[in-house]
């Protein structure tokens, strides 16, 4: 079945590489010309061609072009499969021994380029395959070790690990370490906005907003285009260069480690340990902390829906009904107003004059000395739980050390990891709560002093910051009905902070 009329072997050719940075998959390209090259100086028919690109073989992942190949040699389609190398076919010890029992029941040998031809229909044969096979497998683990020491190293000199991140720029330098990451000036200055808008209570999909109106490129976008710049096939990077910012893309940029010069090893492991990384940060700890502590589980940052206006969504009320406010257009056709209404129809006000209103009164109240004492208040002293957080941290870091020079075995050190992680999680998870006022626009408040200046901060507000100001300070607006003929009268709107009314 194998065999065309003329008697020739039907062969299948079947190439890979581990990995291929370009993506072009030139590595298998040539693989597959020496095997062509070898099939036709030596009278073979090419049945098929197969090939993985950017896969190992060593962990067992999945390799597309390798099952195919194997289910042609089970179905009998092919004689024999030519590679470059044995190591291109197999690298895992248990994938390997599978391998070699399919091939040697369908009576499938192997013919390497670079190698002796494997009949897998005898005991020699299978025996050589296997032999060979362990010395594959040697030369993947032994650089395994090599490149597990070698990150390990560059974690502990605080050095990143592949390319360079967004907000900076890689640089030659001489001497041993090649090359250094310095700030890039834009970048920087977006993760920067980014983190100040939402330390200030702008929500995360405003943000996304912001940034695609102004046309401001994603990281990834950002970095691919940097890329093409550098001689990049620009189709390749089209998709990449394109996409948009959304909710998540900003709040996995805010809250990355790297931003306060950070270096993450093991990342998810048991074993994950920080070290001070190598290059400069782009904001302080205390901005970080307060944007951790804004996305902790419960944390509410902003919704949608019935909060896009300032009284909507349980800040504004009915005296008459208690419900509360959402808003309507109210009016003769062409002649609509929209109105701040219960949802029973008791009560309707122009929302432009409620909302002035209220700024005139939280203008008021935030130029209090007792809310300018509030903000200028100090938090309670955090040093304990942070010094305690840094001491189980060179704990981790000693252990994994020690399991890198081979003085305690990989379970000594999960068991050292599993004692201590979970109290460093609980401390950080303990980590004092913002002010109810955002931090940004409380620092912004703090120097303003006057009315006059803070009504200008409002001025430049967004509604979803005005609304975590408010909420923060305890504000409640109650709408009362209308009395006393047309026009807005501020006696008809009741205004409480914490339930006291002022």
């Amino acid at each position: 079945m194998g065999n065309n009329q003329h008697g020739r072997a039907q062969v299948g050719l079947y190439a890979r590489i581990s990995e291929d940075a370009s993506g072009d998959a030139v590595g298998v390209q040539r693989q597959l010309e020496d095997a062509r090259a070898m099939a036709s100086a030596s009278g073979w028919d090419i049945a098929g061609e197969w090939m993985d690109n950017d896969v190992s073989a060593l962990n067992g992942a999945p390799r597309p072009g390798y099952r195919a190949l194997m289910a042609a040699a089970e179905l009998g389609k092919i004689q024999k499969i030519v590679v470059f190398h044995t190591s291109r076919l197999w690298r895992n010890r248990l994938e390997r021994a599978e391998g070699i029992k399919v091939l040697a029941e369908a009576r499938v040998s192997i013919a390497a380029v670079k190698g002796p031809e494997l009949d897998l229909g005898s005991a020699y044969g299978r025996g050589l395959a296997g032999l060979i096979g362990e010395f594959d497998t040697l030369e993947s683990e032994v650089k395994g070790e090599r490149v597990r020491a070698a990150a390990e190293k560059r974690a502990r000199a605080g050095r990143a690990s592949g390319p360079v991140a967004y907000g900076w720029v890689r640089e030659p330098v001489s001497g041993p370490e090649n090359f250094r990451d310095v700030i890039d000036p834009h970048a920087a200055d977006v993760v920067r906005h980014i983190v100040k808008q939402l330390l200030s209570g702008v929500p995360l999909h405003a943000l996304a907003r912001e940034l695609n109106a102004a046309g401001e490129p994603t990281p990834s976008a950002y970095v691919e285009a940097r890329r093409v710049k550098n001689g990049r096939d620009p189709a390749r990077s089209r998709a990449r260069i394109e996409e948009a910012w959304g909710p998540g893309t900003v709040k996995k940029l805010a809250l990355r480690p790297s931003n306060v010069a950070l270096r993450i090893h093991h990342r998810g492991r048991a074993t994950e340990t920080y070290f001070d990384a190598a290059w400069d940060p782009l904001i302080t700890r205390e901005q970080y902390e307060a944007v951790r502590a804004m996305f902790k589980p419960g944390a509410v940052i902003g919704r949608r829906g019935d909060r896009q206006y300032l009284l909507t969504g349980g800040v504004g009320y009915c005296e008459v009904c208690g419900g509360i406010l959402r808003t309507a257009m109210k009016g003769k056709p062409g002649h609509k107003t929209r109105l701040y209404v219960c949802e029973s129809g008791c009560v309707g006000r122009k929302i432009t004059n409620v909302d002035e209103l209220v700024r005139a009164v939280v203008s008021a109240r935030l130029a209090s000395d007792d809310l300018a004492d509030l903000l200028s208040t100090k938090q309670p002293d955090d040093a304990p739980r942070r010094e305690r957080m840094a001491e189980i941290r060179v704990r981790l870091d000693e252990a994994a050390e020690s399991f890198g020079s081979g003085n305690i075995t990989l379970q000594q050190l999960e068991t050292i990891s599993a004692r201590l992680r979970p109290e460093l999680e609980a401390l950080e998870a303990a980590a004092p709560e913002a002010r109810g006022v955002p931090i940004g626009l409380g620092a912004d408040i703090a120097a303003a002093g006057t009315p006059e200046r803070i009504a200008e901060l409002w001025g430049g507000w967004t509604v979803p910051q005005r609304r975590a100001l408010i909420e923060a300070l305890g504000l409640r607006v109650i709408i009362k009905p209308a009395k006393g003929g047309p026009g807005f009268k501020p006696e008809g709107v009741g205004i409480e902070w914490k339930g006291s009314a002022v």
